[in-house]
Protein backbone atom coordinates (compact mmCIF):
# COMPACT_ATOMS: atom_id res chain seq x y z
CA UNK A 1 0.00 0.00 0.00
CA UNK A 2 1.66 3.66 -0.64
CA UNK A 3 2.40 5.97 1.67
CA UNK A 4 -0.02 9.12 1.16
CA UNK A 5 1.49 10.82 3.41
CA UNK A 6 4.67 11.47 0.97
CA UNK A 7 2.44 12.80 -2.20
CA UNK A 8 1.99 15.95 -2.99
CA UNK A 9 -1.03 17.77 -3.21
CA UNK A 10 -2.87 20.08 -5.70
CA UNK A 11 -3.48 23.39 -5.06
CA UNK A 12 -6.91 22.35 -5.48
CA UNK A 13 -6.38 19.64 -2.92
CA UNK A 14 -4.73 21.64 -0.68
CA UNK A 15 -7.44 24.25 -0.61
CA UNK A 16 -10.50 21.37 -0.25
CA UNK A 17 -8.80 19.92 2.82
CA UNK A 18 -8.22 23.16 4.74
CA UNK A 19 -11.81 24.04 3.49
CA UNK A 20 -12.55 20.62 5.47
CA UNK A 21 -10.52 21.39 8.20
CA UNK A 22 -11.82 24.89 9.47
CA UNK A 23 -15.54 23.18 8.76
CA UNK A 24 -14.64 20.91 11.36
CA UNK A 25 -13.21 22.98 13.65
CA UNK A 26 -16.53 25.35 13.38
CA UNK A 27 -19.00 22.42 13.85
CA UNK A 28 -16.32 21.63 17.30
CA UNK A 29 -17.18 25.13 18.31
CA UNK A 30 -20.70 25.21 18.01
CA UNK A 31 -21.16 21.95 19.52
CA UNK A 32 -19.38 23.57 22.58
CA UNK A 33 -21.61 25.98 22.61
CA UNK A 34 -24.91 24.24 21.48
CA UNK A 35 -25.98 22.99 25.30
CA UNK A 36 -26.49 26.49 26.49
CA UNK A 37 -29.19 26.99 24.01
CA UNK A 38 -30.66 23.35 24.20
CA UNK A 39 -29.28 22.75 21.02
CA UNK A 40 -31.33 25.44 19.22
CA UNK A 41 -28.97 28.63 19.03
CA UNK A 42 -28.12 30.03 16.27
CA UNK A 43 -24.49 30.00 16.50
CA UNK A 44 -22.21 31.70 13.74
CA UNK A 45 -18.30 31.07 13.90
CA UNK A 46 -17.52 33.33 11.58
CA UNK A 47 -18.30 36.01 14.32
CA UNK A 48 -16.22 34.77 16.55
CA UNK A 49 -13.12 36.69 17.82
CA UNK A 50 -10.36 34.73 20.12
CA UNK A 51 -8.43 37.35 21.55
CA UNK A 52 -5.25 36.20 23.12
CA UNK A 53 -2.99 38.37 25.38
CA UNK A 54 0.77 38.71 23.94
CA UNK A 55 2.82 37.94 26.95
CA UNK A 56 0.20 36.64 29.30
CA UNK A 57 0.82 33.37 31.09
CA UNK A 58 -2.21 30.93 30.72
CA UNK A 59 -3.31 31.01 34.83
CA UNK A 60 -3.64 34.62 34.84
CA UNK A 61 -7.32 36.09 34.19
CA UNK A 62 -8.60 39.12 33.07
CA UNK A 63 -11.89 41.11 34.51
CA UNK A 64 -13.07 40.74 31.28
CA UNK A 65 -14.14 37.52 29.77
CA UNK A 66 -15.63 38.64 26.46
CA UNK A 67 -17.60 41.48 24.42
CA UNK A 68 -20.13 41.70 21.58
CA UNK A 69 -19.86 44.61 19.36
CA UNK A 70 -23.41 45.58 17.19
CA UNK A 71 -22.67 46.17 13.39
CA UNK A 72 -23.08 49.50 11.75
CA UNK A 73 -26.59 49.81 9.65
CA UNK A 74 -24.71 51.19 6.52
CA UNK A 75 -28.20 53.20 5.67
CA UNK A 76 -28.12 55.01 8.84
CA UNK A 77 -25.79 57.53 9.39
CA UNK A 78 -26.59 57.83 12.93
CA UNK A 79 -26.24 53.85 13.88
CA UNK A 80 -22.47 53.58 14.51
CA UNK A 81 -20.61 50.80 16.18
CA UNK A 82 -19.10 51.85 19.32
CA UNK A 83 -15.37 51.34 18.37
CA UNK A 84 -13.69 52.50 21.41
CA UNK A 85 -11.65 49.35 22.62
CA UNK A 86 -12.52 47.60 25.52
CA UNK A 87 -10.43 47.61 28.85
CA UNK A 88 -9.34 44.49 30.65
CA UNK A 89 -7.39 44.48 33.76
CA UNK A 90 -4.96 42.27 35.47
CA UNK A 91 -2.88 42.71 38.05
CA UNK A 92 -3.49 46.09 38.21
CA UNK A 93 -3.21 47.24 34.33
CA UNK A 94 -5.28 47.79 31.90
CA UNK A 95 -4.78 46.29 28.41
CA UNK A 96 -7.01 47.58 25.67
CA UNK A 97 -8.94 44.85 23.17
CA UNK A 98 -9.46 46.13 19.62
CA UNK A 99 -12.93 45.51 18.59
CA UNK A 100 -14.48 44.76 15.34
CA UNK A 101 -18.34 45.83 14.25
CA UNK A 102 -20.35 42.72 14.58
CA UNK A 103 -18.65 40.51 15.93
CA UNK A 104 -18.56 38.25 19.23
CA UNK A 105 -15.39 38.37 21.23
CA UNK A 106 -13.66 35.81 24.49
CA UNK A 107 -10.38 36.66 25.96
CA UNK A 108 -7.51 34.70 27.03
CA UNK A 109 -8.08 32.05 29.37
CA UNK A 110 -11.70 33.31 29.90
CA UNK A 111 -12.59 31.89 26.24
CA UNK A 112 -15.09 29.44 27.38
CA UNK A 113 -18.14 27.84 26.17
CA UNK A 114 -19.93 29.43 28.67
CA UNK A 115 -18.35 33.10 27.97
CA UNK A 116 -18.88 31.82 24.14
CA UNK A 117 -22.49 32.02 25.01
CA UNK A 118 -23.18 34.59 27.22
CA UNK A 119 -21.70 37.09 24.11
CA UNK A 120 -23.73 34.83 21.61
CA UNK A 121 -26.83 35.94 23.79
CA UNK A 122 -25.94 39.25 23.44
CA UNK A 123 -25.65 39.13 19.24
CA UNK A 124 -29.20 37.30 18.69
CA UNK A 125 -31.11 39.94 21.16
CA UNK A 126 -31.55 37.36 23.97
CA UNK A 127 -30.06 39.34 26.49
CA UNK A 128 -33.05 41.31 28.05
CA UNK A 129 -32.00 44.30 26.94
CA UNK A 130 -29.54 44.20 29.48
CA UNK A 131 -25.97 42.70 31.51
CA UNK A 132 -28.60 42.07 34.67
CA UNK A 133 -30.81 39.61 32.59
CA UNK A 134 -27.94 38.07 31.06
CA UNK A 135 -25.87 37.23 33.97
CA UNK A 136 -29.36 35.53 35.16
CA UNK A 137 -29.36 33.75 32.15
CA UNK A 138 -25.48 32.34 32.31
CA UNK A 139 -26.89 31.17 35.93
CA UNK A 140 -29.96 29.44 34.21
CA UNK A 141 -27.79 27.45 31.39
CA UNK A 142 -25.44 26.67 33.62
CA UNK A 143 -23.68 23.17 31.97
CA UNK A 144 -21.60 22.47 35.21
CA UNK A 145 -19.83 23.81 38.60
CA UNK A 146 -17.97 25.62 36.59
CA UNK A 147 -19.87 27.46 34.82
CA UNK A 148 -22.02 27.73 38.22
CA UNK A 149 -19.35 29.14 40.21
CA UNK A 150 -18.81 31.51 36.94
CA UNK A 151 -22.39 32.62 37.36
CA UNK A 152 -22.32 33.34 40.98
CA UNK A 153 -18.77 35.31 40.92
CA UNK A 154 -20.72 37.47 37.97
CA UNK A 155 -23.60 38.10 39.99
CA UNK A 156 -21.73 38.63 42.71
CA UNK A 157 -19.78 41.75 40.69
CA UNK A 158 -23.56 42.87 39.65
CA UNK A 159 -24.70 43.28 42.97
CA UNK A 160 -21.57 45.44 44.24
CA UNK A 161 -22.46 47.34 41.06
CA UNK A 162 -25.53 47.79 42.33
CA UNK A 163 -25.08 48.20 45.55
CA UNK A 164 -21.22 49.45 46.21
CA UNK A 165 -20.72 46.28 48.81
CA UNK A 166 -19.25 43.53 47.85
CA UNK A 167 -20.79 39.75 49.27
CA UNK A 168 -19.59 36.81 50.42
CA UNK A 169 -19.88 34.38 47.44
CA UNK A 170 -22.53 32.32 49.49
CA UNK A 171 -24.48 35.34 49.76
CA UNK A 172 -24.20 36.03 46.57
CA UNK A 173 -25.09 32.08 45.60
CA UNK A 174 -28.71 32.96 47.95
CA UNK A 175 -29.46 35.91 46.40
CA UNK A 176 -29.10 34.85 43.03
CA UNK A 177 -31.06 32.03 43.46
CA UNK A 178 -33.87 33.46 45.78
CA UNK A 179 -33.73 35.47 42.21
CA UNK A 180 -34.49 32.50 39.97
CA UNK A 181 -37.34 30.97 42.66
CA UNK A 182 -39.38 33.83 42.91
CA UNK A 183 -38.92 35.44 39.50
CA UNK A 184 -38.85 32.28 37.45
CA UNK A 185 -41.48 33.58 35.46
CA UNK A 186 -39.13 35.84 33.80
CA UNK A 187 -35.77 34.21 34.67
CA UNK A 188 -35.39 30.92 33.80
CA UNK A 189 -39.06 30.19 32.17
CA UNK A 190 -38.06 33.54 29.62
CA UNK A 191 -34.60 31.96 29.06
CA UNK A 192 -36.19 28.42 28.01
CA UNK A 193 -39.38 29.99 26.19
CA UNK A 194 -36.87 31.51 23.58
CA UNK A 195 -34.83 28.35 22.93
CA UNK A 196 -38.58 26.63 22.26
CA UNK A 197 -39.40 29.27 20.18
CA UNK A 198 -36.07 28.64 18.14
CA UNK A 199 -37.01 24.78 17.86
CA UNK A 200 -35.74 23.42 21.33
CA UNK A 201 -37.89 20.27 22.39
CA UNK A 202 -35.90 18.47 25.00
CA UNK A 203 -35.13 15.36 25.92
CA UNK A 204 -38.23 13.45 27.57
CA UNK A 205 -38.78 10.05 26.28
CA UNK A 206 -42.00 9.95 27.29
CA UNK A 207 -45.46 11.84 27.07
CA UNK A 208 -46.18 13.63 23.87
CA UNK A 209 -44.37 13.77 20.31
CA UNK A 210 -41.82 16.69 20.25
CA UNK A 211 -43.91 18.75 17.51
CA UNK A 212 -46.97 18.32 20.11
CA UNK A 213 -45.51 19.57 23.03
CA UNK A 214 -46.20 22.78 24.62
CA UNK A 215 -43.99 25.21 25.93
CA UNK A 216 -45.12 25.12 29.57
CA UNK A 217 -44.22 21.57 29.20
CA UNK A 218 -41.09 22.24 27.80
CA UNK A 219 -40.28 24.97 30.55
CA UNK A 220 -41.13 22.31 33.10
CA UNK A 221 -39.11 19.69 31.42
CA UNK A 222 -35.76 22.14 31.66
CA UNK A 223 -36.52 23.78 34.99
CA UNK A 224 -37.05 19.95 36.62
CA UNK A 225 -33.13 19.15 34.92
CA UNK A 226 -31.54 22.31 35.39
CA UNK A 227 -28.54 22.40 37.68
CA UNK A 228 -29.62 26.11 39.05
CA UNK A 229 -32.37 23.96 40.75
CA UNK A 230 -30.07 21.35 42.26
CA UNK A 231 -28.29 24.06 43.92
CA UNK A 232 -31.48 25.41 45.25
CA UNK A 233 -33.11 22.40 46.85
CA UNK A 234 -29.47 21.73 48.10
CA UNK A 235 -29.41 25.39 49.91
CA UNK A 236 -32.74 25.07 50.73
CA UNK A 237 -32.16 21.31 52.75
CA UNK A 238 -29.29 23.39 54.39
CA UNK A 239 -31.75 26.24 55.63
CA UNK A 240 -34.21 23.97 56.41
CA UNK A 241 -31.85 22.74 59.54
CA UNK A 242 -30.47 25.58 60.11
CA UNK A 243 -33.65 27.28 61.47
CA UNK A 244 -33.76 25.54 64.49
CA UNK A 245 -35.49 22.39 63.30
CA UNK A 246 -32.59 20.17 65.49
CA UNK A 247 -34.65 20.80 68.52
CA UNK A 248 -37.91 19.45 67.05
CA UNK A 249 -36.08 16.39 65.76
CA UNK A 250 -34.49 15.33 69.28
CA UNK A 251 -37.88 16.18 70.81
CA UNK A 252 -39.34 13.70 68.04
CA UNK A 253 -36.53 11.00 69.47
CA UNK A 254 -34.91 11.45 65.46
CA UNK A 255 -32.40 8.92 65.58
CA UNK A 256 -30.10 11.17 63.71
CA UNK A 257 -30.21 14.79 64.69
CA UNK A 258 -29.34 17.35 62.07
CA UNK A 259 -25.96 18.38 62.67
CA UNK A 260 -24.49 21.75 64.06
CA UNK A 261 -25.02 24.29 61.62
CA UNK A 262 -21.54 25.53 59.39
CA UNK A 263 -20.08 27.18 56.98
CA UNK A 264 -19.03 25.85 53.95
CA UNK A 265 -16.07 28.03 54.31
CA UNK A 266 -15.07 26.65 57.41
CA UNK A 267 -14.97 22.72 56.52
CA UNK A 268 -12.31 20.85 54.76
CA UNK A 269 -14.22 18.98 51.31
CA UNK A 270 -14.38 15.91 53.74
CA UNK A 271 -15.88 17.30 56.42
CA UNK A 272 -18.51 19.02 53.94
CA UNK A 273 -19.19 15.95 52.59
CA UNK A 274 -19.86 14.17 55.77
CA UNK A 275 -22.12 17.31 56.70
CA UNK A 276 -24.54 16.52 53.71
CA UNK A 277 -24.78 13.01 54.76
CA UNK A 278 -25.42 13.79 58.11
CA UNK A 279 -28.07 16.38 56.98
CA UNK A 280 -29.56 14.09 54.33
CA UNK A 281 -30.09 11.38 56.90
CA UNK A 282 -32.17 13.70 59.02
CA UNK A 283 -33.96 14.62 56.55
CA UNK A 284 -35.15 11.54 55.65
CA UNK A 285 -35.19 10.67 59.72
CA UNK A 286 -38.00 13.26 59.81
CA UNK A 287 -39.79 12.36 56.81
CA UNK A 288 -40.27 9.39 58.33
CA UNK A 289 -40.95 10.35 62.16
CA UNK A 290 -44.30 12.29 60.32
CA UNK A 291 -45.13 10.07 58.47
CA UNK A 292 -45.52 7.79 61.73
CA UNK A 293 -47.75 10.67 63.23
CA UNK A 294 -51.82 10.38 63.20
CA UNK A 295 -53.46 12.52 61.26
CA UNK A 296 -56.64 13.24 63.10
Amino acid sequence: MPDVTKQRMTAEELRKARLASEQMGDIEFQMEIAPYFDYAGEIDPSIARYRGIKDLSGDVDLNLGGFYVSPEDPNDPYDKADLKPRTGRVQGVDIEIPVEPGTVSALHTRATPNIWAHEYRHQMGEDGNGERYNRLADAVVAQNEGDWESAVKMWRDQIYRDTGERPTASEAQEDLLDRLRFNNYVTPRGVYRKDYERGARGTAESGPSWWERESANYEDERMERALWRQKDLEMRNFDKWNEGLSERNQDRGSPTPPPKKRKKSEMTEEEFEEYKRLISEGAKAQKEEERKRPTW
